[in-house]
């Protein structure tokens, strides 16, 4: 099994056994990262891509980061199992990727999408990225996206600064 792709394959189809495939993906990890980009993208490779990420290091999911992003914010199926994914992901490290994917994505969002992004945010615990997301949902032209930022509002604010 020395090509990435179906070392890729192997992970996804042993996803539910918890393979450890770490030692084999050092060879190649442009191929494979690739590899995983297009299960992400596809309908029925997804859901056990997301699954055979979660048992891989948390690395291999920051290199795919929008595309994981995107599975979470546009499949309601999928929002949780990529919300896990990023929690696994030290904030420091996440912080920075996750606001540049959800940049990336906001001029085209739709309401799901702000929302699916919001419930990310507050399920991590990442409260200055939802704190922002909500100041610009209320200040939104679409009253839909103005609804997130006011379901978001008290959500936004750092536990400690709570009264």
């Amino acid at each position: 099994m020395s090509d990435a792709t179906d070392v890729w394959s192997a992970a996804r189809a042993s996803a539910v056994a918890g393979l450890e495939v770490a030692a084999v993906l050092g060879h190649n990890p442009t191929t494979f990262v690739d590899s995983v980009r297009s299960s992400l993208a596809s309908p029925e490779e997804r859901f056990s891509a997301l699954g055979a990420l979660g048992i891989l290091d948390p690395s291999w999911t920051l290199a795919v980061l929008p595309e994981v992003v995107a599975c979470g914010v546009l499949s309601h199926r999928h929002a949780l199992a990529a919300r896990r994914l990023l929690g696994r992901i030290a904030k420091a490290e996440l912080t920075p990727a996750l606001d540049a994917a959800w940049l990336a994505r906001k001029p085209s969002a739709d309401y799901d999408e702000w929302r699916r992004i919001a419930e990310a945010f507050e399920y991590i615990g990442l409260h200055s990225s939802l704190a922002r997301l909500t100041v610009e949902a209320l200040t939104s032209s679409d009253p839909n996206i103005r609804e997130v930022g006011e379901d978001y509002r008290s959500s936004a604010i750092e536990p400690s600064e709570r009264t």
